[in-house]
């Protein structure tokens, strides 16, 4: 949390670089490349730079901007109510039912999953699944609509879930799911194969 808070701050004020007050004391004893501040950040031949990944920091930034740094700690209680509403939008449209899609998001609470902590404390894992999750909603189906993907929505899916991936790198792993989506209904709709491998690239 503490990594994420600075690099955010520092986002605020327009640095991408942190100001570490004690560089000026210490820095001269430092290896060149060596980590600080509780191993969140790295020294770096004179510049110290956060080492996660900068798309959870930039929402967070973008957030204490409009509602001050104050308001930090109600950013993820309102990611997870997001994600609890696109999960019951995703499931809606998937089962075509929208009381087992009510169903499906109460257990996503009801269960001992223990999913609602992670909205408790400042960590990238909810944004990072509100974001792959709502390119895996793009890619899906839209009922009475038989035409398949068009590649605006696939456009719009693929930078989702590329944003998902700059929040936590491990989350690219929504790619699998989205191409399996994806390639069924290409296939479903009849399109040859060229269309099909030109729509994926």
């Amino acid at each position: 949390q503490y990594g994420y808070l600075t690099f955010a701050n520092d986002l605020v004020h327009g640095k991408v670089f942190h100001d570490w007050p004690l560089l000026g004391a210490i820095g001269s004893r430092l290896p060149d490349r060596i980590d600080v501040l509780s191993q969140t950040y790295v020294y770096d031949s004179g510049r110290v730079y956060c080492r996660y990944a900068p798309g959870f920091p930039l929402l967070l930034a973008g957030w204490m901007r409009v509602f001050g740094a104050n308001a930090a700690h109600a950013f993820n209680p309102l990611v997870f109510l997001a994600l609890l509403g696109l999960a019951l939008a995703y499931e809606a449209r998937a089962f075509g039912d929208r009381w087992r899609a009510l169903a499906g998001t109460t257990l996503i609470v009801l269960c001992p999953t223990f999913l609602h902590l992670w909205a408790l404390t400042l960590v990238r894992d909810l944004a990072a699944h509100l974001a792959g999750v709502a390119g895996l909603f793009l890619v899906l189906p839209i009922p009475g609509r038989p035409r398949a993907l068009t590649p605006l929505r696939t456009a719009a899916a693929g930078l989702a879930i590329g944003y998902a991936a700059s929040i936590r790198p491990d989350a690219v792993i929504y790619v699998v799911p989205a191409v399996l989506i994806a390639v069924w209904q290409w296939l479903r709709a009849g399109l040859p194969a060229s269309r099909v491998i030109a729509a994926l690239g």
